[in-house]
């Protein structure tokens, strides 16, 4: 099912239900999308785009809402596909998680912005956990957004079964890790307290609350709940989930092991769901080579996001060292006894 609109200027589109994956597509037009509730499915549910001729699409996206099933696995990644003549508004537009007997779950998570080639708007989904809130995608995928971070160090997440979401894979044993991943490009992520550390094991509560740092042994019928602790930072963060599959007897000392991660951007809630296929439909990835020992910059007060750059707060000297991803304009504030301050004058590629 689709809904075509050509070459229409002021169209209010408003309050509609829509399923079965239902696919809108906005050619050459001026339009504002309100309200609106979709299904996910196998194609983005917006496919905006010029008709040639540079002609340009105006679109206004505003309380839009994708549902995720959490038992469902076959949709694509993406909830939007822009081409470079969309000039894009965005605001409180978010994905929802949802079960079979409960379509309305106010579990939101941040959307994904597909560009004409079918490759990730990277500018975008990277800050998808603030962008899907507020945000505008110009002319050539220009990104405007702006938003403030405090205590980056605060959020944590810990596991529990949840016998009310199903597992898609036979049943092995886990290990599960996370990151808190404010700026990807330039590697600002939540460190641990005395260490540039930047990857977390994910503590088990047990049934008698007490919590444990064991491997899940997860069934064919049970997937895994996820939350976090703390109320931190709004709830609003990009989270990266590693997996570890672990196989063999370590009696024998044969253990083996086998990651696989995931991003997934929080927009104020607190819980996540591994169906084994995906969390929250954002699908794990292909096995890849892990390790524990990443860092990051460590003794970060604060980060600001101002249209493109970065302005870093920290308390010590030297606390944050711009490194490959940052880019000419991002600004580091010393603010502690002795303030300073470091301008990144050139693009940093290496």
């Amino acid at each position: 099912m689709e809904m075509f609109i050509l070459k229409v200027v002021r169209l209010l589109f408003n309050a509609n239900h829509c399923e079965g994956g239902m696919q809108v597509e906005i050619v050459d037009s001026s339009v504002v999308s309100n309200n609106n509730y979709f299904h996910r499915g196998e194609r983005p549910n917006y496919y905006i785009h010029s008709s040639g001729n540079s002609d340009e699409c105006v679109v206004s996206l505003q309380n839009d809402m994708f549902i995720q099933l959490q038992d469902s696995n076959n949709n694509n990644s993406y909830d939007i596909n822009i081409d470079k003549y969309t000039i894009l508004k965005i605001s409180n537009v978010y994905r929802y998680g949802a079960t079979a007997v409960d379509f309305g779950k106010m579990y939101t998570y941040g959307i994904n912005i597909q560009k004409a080639d079918e490759t990730s708007l990277d500018d975008f989904n990277d800050y998808s956990y603030i962008a899907s809130r507020n945000s505008k995608i110009g002319a050539n995928y220009s990104i405007s957004l702006s938003h403030t971070i405090r205590n980056v160090n605060s959020p944590h997440i810990y596991a529990a079964m949840q016998s009310g979401i199903g597992w898609y894979l036979t049943g092995a044993t886990y290990r599960y890790y996370y990151q808190i991943v404010w700026d990807k490009s330039r590697n600002i992520k939540k460190t641990s307290t005395n260490s540039s550390q930047c990857i977390f094991p994910i503590q088990w509560y047990n049934s008698d609350g007490s919590m444990t740092n064991s491997n899940l042994i997860l069934t064919d019928s049970n997937g895994v709940l996820l939350a976090m602790v703390e109320d931190a930072c709004g709830n609003c963060s990009m989270v990266r989930l590693i997996r570890e599959k672990v196989t063999g007897d370590p009696n024998l000392n044969n253990l083996e092991f086998e990651a696989q991660e995931v991003y997934v951007p929080m927009c104020g809630n607190r819980v996540l769901y591994d169906n084994g296929i995906s969390v929250c439909g954002y699908k794990w990835s292909e096995p890849f080579q892990f390790t524990l020992q990443e860092t990051s910059n460590k003794n970060m007060e604060m980060f600001r996001i101002i249209d493109g750059n970065v302005e870093c707060f920290t308390k010590r000297i030297g606390g944050i060292t711009p490194t490959k991803g940052w880019k000419c304009g991002d600004v580091i504030h010393n603010i502690g006894s002795t303030p300073s301050t470091i301008f990144v004058s050139e693009d940093i590629n290496q």
